[in-house]
């Protein structure tokens, strides 16, 4: 019974060929690897900062107010940093389209998207394998 507990989950084999973006990728590959199916909602929190280069401070208020109306929620906001959370899908299609969405907003706010992190999602049945 304790070694099954302490058996790491068998990584399922993943189509992640038509995931755009190689950090996603590589990110998608990872999480696959710790037993997620990547299909179920989970916490995901996108990055954004202002242009390396550029003054520290960056007004996020019209990027807040666009991503709230479209359901996310503020995780943290600084002059310096913005950090929206949403609860989605890994699947490839969500992980794209969040893509697209958050360059888009990165270069018609111009500030830097910095990427994304979500939790590991695992099905009971891999995790106690």
């Amino acid at each position: 019974m304790l070694s099954a507990l302490k058996a790491k989950p068998k990584a399922k084999s993943v189509d992640l060929s038509d995931v755009g973006n190689a950090d996603d990728r590589r990110i998608l590959s990872l999480l696959a690897a710790q037993g997620d199916a990547l299909l179920p909602a989970r916490h995901t929190r996108f990055y954004f900062n202002p242009i390396k280069g550029e003054e520290a401070t960056v007004d996020f208020s019209v990027l807040v107010e666009e991503a709230t109306d479209m359901g996310f929620k503020v995780g943290e906001q600084r002059s310096d940093m913005l950090i929206l959370e949403i609860e989605q899908s890994m699947s490839v299609e969500v992980v794209n389209a969040a893509r697209r969405l958050m360059e888009h907003w990165a270069e018609i706010h111009a500030v830097d998207y910095d990427g994304w992190e979500c939790q590991v999602v695992r099905s009971l049945k891999t995790a106690t394998r």
